[in-house]
């Protein structure tokens, strides 16, 4: 088996150091893979949750409820984006593209 080729350079040192560990803890090594894609993947498994669900709470009430010791829970009710006075989304989408326009 050829040997691997890297230049010298801090990280191709750093892997030549590595390699032979790696190599000998090969299903270590991929447990470690698996956890590690597992834990990142976690967030989109909410996904369906969260497209699904009745209850919707934005990361901002949640943060507020926990500066409250949760005894102060934000309760809301949806209206659909028809009932909304068409001049308030306007105003919110003007108030976003404020900034733009002065940049």
């Amino acid at each position: 088996m050829p040997s691997l080729q890297i230049s010298e350079n801090e990280l191709g040192w750093l892997f030549e150091k590595m390699l032979p560990g790696i190599k000998k803890r090969k299903f270590q090594n991929l447990i470690l893979y698996m956890l590690f894609l597992i834990y990142f993947s976690i967030p989109s498994f909410q996904i369906p949750l969260l497209e699904y669900s009745h209850v919707r709470i934005s990361s901002l009430m949640e943060q507020r409820a926990l500066e409250h010791d949760l005894i102060f829970y934000p309760h809301q009710s949806w209206v659909n984006i028809n009932k909304v006075n068409p001049n308030l989304l306007k105003a919110i989408i003007s108030m976003e593209d404020d900034d733009l326009l002065k940049t």
